[in-house]
């Protein structure tokens, strides 16, 4: 039982890495591209961008509709790797401890903790820039609506000096 985990825990963290390795630095650029995106998009959602023709509005809806639920799916979707890798070890651990408790299985429980504690966790990465996580995704959330309450408070103290 323990061979066989190892086997196969073995061959899903290598294929993990590999496609980590393979795909990170696309996966960078498209969420730079998707951040800059979604930052235009709030920006104008709230105000700081007063653009009325009806083209460049159709154009911001149809970006909002595509990239915007996107950046925080692929967020999303790519921090369940984590938790699914967080889940599978600590999984292992409880079965090296139920292991460790009869002694004729005591030598299985030392080599599956071992094994785990072997393996680096598993962590998607965008060109090893940011991890994926799942707090990754409510802190970029966070940026989002920040910055661009930063920009619309600074753009309000310019027109307000502008007056002057």
């Amino acid at each position: 039982m323990v061979k066989r985990y190892v086997r196969e825990y073995s061959a899903l963290h290598e294929l993990a890495c590999l496609i980590e390795s393979a795909l990170s630095l696309q996966i960078f650029w498209i969420m730079a591209s998707h951040f800059t995106v979604v930052f235009s998009i709030l920006s104008k959602i709230l105000g700081f961008y007063g653009y009325s023709d009806p083209a460049y509005n159709l154009e911001n809806s149809a970006f909002t509709a595509f990239q915007g639920p996107s950046f925080f799916v692929i967020i999303f979707f790519a921090s369940k790797v984590n938790s699914a890798d967080e889940k599978l070890r600590r999984g292992a651990k409880s079965v090296a401890f139920q292991l460790s408790l009869k002694r004729e299985h005591k030598e299985c429980s030392e080599l599956l903790d071992r094994f785990i504690q072997s393996k680096e966790r598993i962590v998607l990465t965008a060109w090893g820039v940011f991890h994926f996580t799942r707090s990754f995704l409510f802190t970029s959330a966070g940026v989002l609506i920040s910055y661009n309450l930063l920009i619309l408070q600074l753009n309000a103290q310019n027109e307000k000096h502008a007056e002057f």
